[in-house]
């Protein structure tokens, strides 16, 4: 995501969603945390690419993620994995709307 994407990002939750800046800052991070381990762009994925990310950001029936990012021991692996994709997927409907 770039600097001038992340402060419309920014605007747009705080504005259409009404979220506090505490819960901006972890979306956006979040958001950080999933283009690191794909390396990849989130401004730059196409729909097909996006849906196959929110299919990844999953966890299967027996509660392991599928997604292969690294959670802290002791975490809830589905609150954490579920949290991942709310925030990918609140920047895909911020793009969308743009």
């Amino acid at each position: 995501m770039r600097e001038e994407t992340i402060s419309a990002f920014r605007l747009w939750l705080k504005t259409a969603r009404g979220n506090s800046d505490r819960v901006i800052g972890d979306k956006i991070s979040r958001c950080r945390r999933v283009e690191r381990h794909y390396d990849c762009d989130l401004d730059e994925l196409d729909e097909g690419c996006i849906r196959f990310l929110l299919g990844l950001l999953c966890c299967s029936p027996s509660g392991v993620p599928r997604h292969g990012i690294r959670i802290r021991p002791g975490s809830n692996l589905g609150k954490v994995t579920a949290d991942l994709k709310n925030a990918v997927r609140a920047y895909f409907e911020f793009r969308m709307k743009r």
